[in-house]
């Protein structure tokens, strides 16, 4: 008989495992890489049992669980076992209960037991919450008696459910929701990475590019029973459907110290907005909202204007992309009329023109907070660039300002450079793709003559001579 006491294989197949253990009797302990079944009628259904082997490790082993319990019973002397499993689905192998009975029925012996198990969380199907997984391993079999302390993590960007013993390294980046059963704390948390192992409380969460499903909705709910201390909220491009953002808006009404709230490209329409307004008029501490790429329009911007209405720490607001018109925009210079916080705001390429612009012109006038203001990309045309122009002067505030794309042509951007003759403030312009020509741009150059406070000026993409264009900015750098 061979003496042979370890064996390593990089792979085994269950024929070769019941072969390897018959022929070296001596075996204790047997490490696997990969363990695989090669096909389904290769399992043998034998009753022998090998003694003598008292450690076993898996690697990874993806075998159904009729094949497991077959791989795992010819080894009831095992003291030491360690499996690592990818699964297809939710199953037995994620419930502490079922590993409380088979190991007590079938491992009397086992001292150390760790493992890992993950399974993908698929659209429309069963929620399994992380804190309903960890509640069968918070028994005092595993809590007192054998002292085997759980995870249980929820990947957002991955998609994923993994369930682990604390023993066990994970390393995986991105946002999770994590659960844990020891003695200590067994409360759901959020925190950045798998690594972290600090009870930190997590003030920012990042979401964006996650997918937003009922999986995430529930353990976020556990999560926040507990934390509710998040400042800032990204869900920039999360799919958020109009259910789960209700349910989600129902759960951010606790987090009362909310300021920074992103929820840029989710195709929110109407109803979505009304969610979020209601988010917004329990919620008065928001100093920044991101919302661009969204289809709010002119009710949806109405519903939002209307909530901010009481809120007195708004400092950023990003409409970029809302489909704004120019009926819209009334709702628009009216809370910026009266706004004493408001310091940057991004109204770029939305559906207004002319009418529009003169409103938030006559605000701009009465407005002395605002430091940076986005036109760029609507239809201000000529008679909108006048309008602006009549109000820069009364502007004390107002730093930078794009205009870029709007038509105003040569003769909106003269009116621009006059009225900046008496502005004080403005040090950026950008003017881009206006289709200015050369008259236009000599005005700009006796401006920055006359008008040493303006730092950035750029006229690219105009119908300007390529010398005239780098003599102007010759003249802006000196």
């Amino acid at each position: 008989h061979s003496t042979l006491q370890y064996l390593q294989l990089s792979n085994c197949n269950y024929f070769q495992y019941h072969l390897i253990l018959r022929t070296l009797p001596n075996l204790k302990t047997f490490v696997i890489d990969c363990f695989q079944l090669e096909n389904a009628n290769e399992t043998i259904n034998s009753v022998q049992k090998y003694e003598r082997l008292t450690s076993l490790t898996i690697s990874k082993c993806n075998l159904l669980m009729e094949h497991f319990r077959l791989v795992l019973t010819t080894v009831p002397s095992l003291t030491y076992l360690k499996l690592m499993s990818t699964r297809s689905v939710y199953g037995p192998v994620f419930n502490g209960s079922f590993w409380e009975e088979f190991i007590q029925i079938g491992f009397p012996q086992l001292k150390t037991f760790e493992f890992r198990f993950t399974y993908p969380i698929r659209d429309n199907g069963i929620v399994h919450s992380v804190n309903s997984i960890i509640a069968s391993f918070r028994t005092s079999f595993w809590l007192q008696d054998k002292r085997w302390f759980t995870i249980c993590d929820h990947f957002i960007k991955s998609k994923q459910i993994a369930v682990y013993t604390k023993s066990i390294c994970v390393n995986q980046d991105g946002p999770l929701i994590r659960c844990e059963a020891v003695p200590v704390s067994s409360v759901c948390r959020l925190i950045e990475n798998s690594n972290d192992i600090e009870t930190t409380t997590l003030m920012t969460l990042n979401f964006s590019e996650c997918h937003i499903d009922k999986q995430v909705i529930q353990d976020l709910a556990d999560a926040l029973s507990d934390d509710i201390t998040i400042k800032t909220l990204d869900l920039h491009d999360s799919r958020l459907k109009n259910d789960m953002l209700q349910n989600l808006i129902d759960l951010l009404s606790k987090c009362t110290q909310l300021t920074t709230l992103h929820l840029g490209n989710n195709q929110l329409g109407p109803l979505g907005v009304q969610h979020l307004a209601t988010l917004l008029q329990s919620n008065l501490t928001i100093e920044t909202l991101h919302v661009p790429f969204n289809s709010i329009r002119n009710d949806g911007i109405r519903y939002i204007i209307e909530t901010l209405e009481d809120n007195k720490t708004l400092t950023t607001l990003n409409l970029q992309f809302t489909e704004i018109e120019d009926s819209g925009m009334q709702y628009i210079a009216s809370m910026f009329m009266c706004s004493t916080t408001l310091q940057s705001l991004n109204l770029s390429n939305n559906y207004f023109g002319v009418t529009a612009t003169q409103y938030l012109s006559d605000a701009l006038k009465q407005n002395n907070t605002l430091i940076t203001l986005d036109l760029s990309g609507n239809n201000l045309g000529i008679k909108g660039a006048e309008f602006l122009a009549d109000a820069l002067p009364y502007t004390t505030t107002l730093i930078t300002l794009n205009i870029s794309k709007t038509q105003v042509l040569d003769q909106g951007s003269q009116a621009i450079a006059i009225a900046l003759l008496s502005n004080t403030s403005l040090k950026s312009l950008d003017l881009r793709g206006n289709s200015i020509e050369e008259p236009g741009a000599q005005k700009f150059i006796s401006l920055l003559r006359q008008n040493r406070r303006l730092l950035s000026l750029n006229l690219r993409e105009n119908r300007i001579d390529t010398l005239l264009l780098y003599n102007t900015e010759m003249m802006h750098s000196e």
